[in-house]
This record gives C-alpha cells, structure tokens and sequence, in this order.
C-alpha cells in the first residue's frame, strides 16, 4: 500500500489546461489528498514498507538503506511541498490574470457604453433641435400668413368701407335733391292752385315725373316765373290751406263736378309731399 503510494508521487500527472498551466483545482485536490494520507500515518507507513523492502533485498545493509529511505522520504517531501506551492502560486497567478483581464474587459465594455449613450443623447439633441427650428419657422411662417390675410381683408374692409361711404353720400345728397326739388314742386302746385290753368290738368303725372326727373322739374318752374308776373300779396302756404281755410266764406255759386275733385287730389298729392316721412322712405328704398 505505501508503495504503491510511493510510486504514484513518483510519477503523479496533472491536466493541463488551455494556457498550458496545470488545471489549479486538480492539484489543490490532490495536495489535499496527499496531506491526509500524511496526516493519518502515511509517512510511518513508507517508511516501513522501505525498510522491509531493503531489509528483504540486501539484509545486512540495513541500517544504511533505512537511512537512505529516510532521506529519500524526506526529499519527496520537500519536492512535494515545493511543487505545491508552486502550483498554487501558478493557479494564483492565472487567476489575477483572469481577473485582471475580466476588469479590463469589463471597463472597456461600461466605457463603450457609456459613448454609445453619449452619442445617442446628442443625437436625440440634435433631431430635437432640428424638429424644433422646424416647428418654430413653419408656425413663424403660417402667423407671417396669417397677418397677410388679414392686412389684405382690412384693406378691403376699408375699400369696402370707402364705397359704401361713397354710396351714402351719394344717397344723401340725392336725397337733399329730392327734398329740394319736393320743395320746388310744391312752390309750383301753389302757384298753380293760385292761378288754375290747363297746366292743373296733368298735376300728378307732373309729380311722379318731378319725383324722377329733377330736371324736367326746373324746366317747369322756369316756364311758370315767366308766366307768373306779380304774387298775390297775401297767399296760403299749402294747398290744405287753400281748400280749408279757417272762417273761409264758402263759395255758394261753386257747384260740386270734376274742378272739385281734382283739387282735392290735388291737396292730397301737396300734403303727402310735405309728409317727411315720405322722403324718408323713399330714402330707405334707395339705401
């Protein structure tokens, strides 16, 4: 048994691994192996099996082969020792350098990292900056139009405004020419009821065509100064006044018949031209 023990120290193999160092874990389990075989009187039992081996083999040699067996034992201890500590010290190394190469592979990957993230976020910057100038110069762009519409619809509101300034006007003095020429007209038809004539006989018509024609109604008036050559010295302002005077003695000779009728149309026509409310509405139709 220890020498088969012994034996297997003398030619002990240990897997290499893919560095070409010896696998750390199978030396640490066979220097624990070995070290309880010592431990639990492996050593006195080499021993033995050497002298009895030696004693066997040369006899009176004894004392000397014990001896040598001894230092040999010893020896083989001492190679043991030192080729454990230096495979440990090899397993120890080889695990700094793993270590070592494990941080520095961790490092470079947290700092390729940490730029991939830095370019990313500049990158997320710059379409941020870009979508906002953009956003920013389309809204500038749509007020810029914005603004424009609205120049332009305040330049016609006021056109507008100017023409229908300009119509109103032109409304208002037509409707000053209508009251002048009203006014005229009813100068005329006093006259006319002052001094009846055949002039008398076509008086609406006359009307309705001073109404829409102001100039035929100044042609008229023109004829009747030259046939009016003196005023009476006392004469009634209106029609209405002609017809009903107050304390008026009636005219007993005067028979009712067409003269009577066609003053009272007459009157008629004169008090609804004096009416001011006519020329408003006339004035409403023409607005």
């Amino acid at each position: 048994m220890a020498s088969d023990r012994i034996e297997e120290l003398k030619t002990v193999k240990f897997p290499t691994e893919r560095r070409g160092g010896y696998d750390h874990r199978a030396v640490d389990a066979y220097l624990a192996e070995l070290a309880d075989w010592l431990e639990t009187g492996g050593d006195d039992e080499a021993r033995r099996a050497v002298v009895q081996r030696a004693m066997a083999e040369v006899g009176d040699r004894t004392g000397a082969i014990l001896a040598s067996a001894q230092e040999s034992a010893d020896g083989l201890k001492q190679e043991a020792e030192a080729e454990a500590k230096r495979i440990r010290a090899e397993a120890d190394q080889y695990a700094e350098r793993e270590r070592r190469e494990a941080d520095e592979a961790a490092a470079k990957t947290r700092s390729d990292a940490d730029a991939y993230s830095e370019e990313t976020r500049k990158a997320a910057d710059e379409h941020a900056r870009v979508t906002a100038e953009t956003a920013a110069a389309e809204a500038k762009a749509k007020v810029d139009e914005a603004d424009e519409k609205l120049r332009q619809a305040e330049a016609e509101a006021a056109e507008r405004t100017r023409g229908i300034e300009q119509e109103i006007a032109g409304l208002v003095r037509k409707r000053r020419d209508v009251v002048a020429n009203l006014e005229q007209l009813d100068a005329e038809m006093r006259l006319a009821i002052e001094g009846p004539g055949e002039r008398d006989l076509d008086l609406p018509a006359r009307v309705e065509a001073a109404v829409e024609s102001p100039e035929i109604l100044a042609e008229e008036e023109a004829e009747v100064a030259g046939e009016e050559d003196v005023e009476p010295d006392e004469a009634p302002t209106t029609v209405s006044e002609v017809v009903e005077q107050p304390g008026a003695e009636p005219d007993t000779d005067e028979r009712p018949g067409p003269d009577t009728e066609e003053r009272e149309r007459r009157r008629r026509s004169v008090d609804s031209v004096e009416d001011p409310s006519t020329d408003d509405s006339k004035l409403t139709e023409l607005l």
